[in-house]
């Protein structure tokens, strides 16, 4: 019975494919709102993800796997997503970190300063245009059908919102690429990719909608109109560049003379470290302030795992339970600052490793610090 079920389930699968047929069910959606901060106060510390028929999302990641993972990952057809790091087979955090942190000191080499400034879109999902979204996957190497199927899952959605044990109403939407769903991470990327910076000499390395420009010196007269290029491509898009929450940073070498920086952008912080994607850069090429925070945030890890410890947790439960939240923090994107890391740095965290050694929270033989990091790279 169940084998039928499932040749029924893939036959109804192959016909929505070739028909471009979606049934209404796929096209519902329940907005399920998740605090982005501890204690969120307004609509914006919130992140709508869209719960959405099981079915729907199973079919729609087969799709993204036989059809989008072979573009993006072939040398021959993904350049365009090159700079974008989030939704793909090989990407991730820790590959856009080396790749911003790589052009940096590629820049320095030559450059007196970078100026990196941190864009921030404004519901970036939610907004996309779907014409803008159609004219994108149109340019790709995808058949008809799915291009038509694609646009018709996005056509006519309805949702409604579920928080705090009420449900709204239905809701017509017509833009959004519907966080949550099997196609929308891979929708996203697509959407965005034709962001690109307008000078050859500046960088925008990007992970999902989180982007990076990087200016060296010799291009900084093209800064203003690199932010007018964007802003055009966002309103064509749908989106909304926030700059109250963009911030600009004048990266130096860490022993380099004084050099006369640029006056700061209207409209935009200029800071000492910025924190791109959970790791603080500072602007000497630093990341000490990284690694204080992560130590500040293992030690105080230690007192929920005595609680742990004085609830009966022992032995290799315990010690699973340690790799996976204490060292896991400690070691996150490791391949990206621990060269960087000065004396005192290492010390640190080979210091707090011995600790939670010592108090029985990790075994005797438990690696070092810098054999984590050497097997993390």
């Amino acid at each position: 019975m169940l084998t039928n079920v499932c040749q029924r389930v893939s036959d109804q699968s192959t016909c929505s494919l070739t028909n471009s047929y979606i049934p209404l069910q796929w096209r519902l959606s329940t907005i399920t709102p998740i605090p982005k901060i501890a204690r969120p106060l307004t609509e914006a510390d919130f992140r709508p993800i869209s719960i959405t028929s099981i079915l729907s999302r199973i079919l729609e990641k087969m799709v993204v796997r036989r059809y989008f993972y072979p573009f993006i990952t072939q040398p021959s057809s993904n350049r365009i997503f090159m700079d974008q790091f989030a939704f793909r087979p090989s990407g991730s955090t820790s590959a856009a970190l080396i790749s911003i942190t790589h052009e940096l000191q590629s820049m320095l080499n030559s450059e007196p300063y970078v100026r990196v400034i941190c864009l921030d879109f404004s519901k970036a999902f939610d907004t996309v245009r779907h014409k803008h979204l159609a004219d994108q996957l149109a340019a790709l190497p995808i058949p008809d059908f799915l291009y038509n199927w694609i646009l018709a899952l996005l056509l006519e959605r309805q949702h409604c919102t579920k928080y705090g044990g009420e449900i709204s109403p239905l809701c017509t939407i017509n833009a959004s690429i519907v966080q949550g769903s099997g196609l929308g991470p891979s929708n996203f990327i697509v959407a965005i990719s034709n962001l690109k910076p307008k000078h050859s000499g500046n960088r925008l390395p990007k992970y999902a909608d989180d982007s990076y420009l990087l200016i060296p010196a010799s291009c900084i007269d093209s800064t203003l109109s690199e932010l007018d290029n964007i802003s055009t491509w966002a309103s064509i898009s749908n989106l909304k560049l926030n700059h109250t929450k963009s911030k600009e940073m004048i990266v130096r070498r860490p022993r380099s003379k004084f050099t006369a920086l640029p006056p700061p952008l209207p409209g935009i912080e200029r800071v000492h470290e910025i924190t791109i994607l959970g790791v603080t850069l500072s602007d000497r090429v630093g990341f000490e302030k990284h690694i204080d925070r992560i130590c500040c945030k293992a030690r105080q890890s230690m007192f929920a795992l005595r609680v742990l410890v004085a609830h009966g947790l022992r032995g290799q439960r315990l010690f699973d339970v340690v790799r996976a939240t204490t060292v896991a923090r400690l070691l996150y994107a490791s391949p990206v600052w621990w060269g960087f890391a000065s004396a005192r740095g290492r010390n640190h965290l080979n210091v707090l490793l011995r600790k939670l050694i010592r108090s029985g929270f990790l075994p005797a033989d438990f690696p070092s610090f810098s054999e984590l990091c050497s097997r993390a790279e």
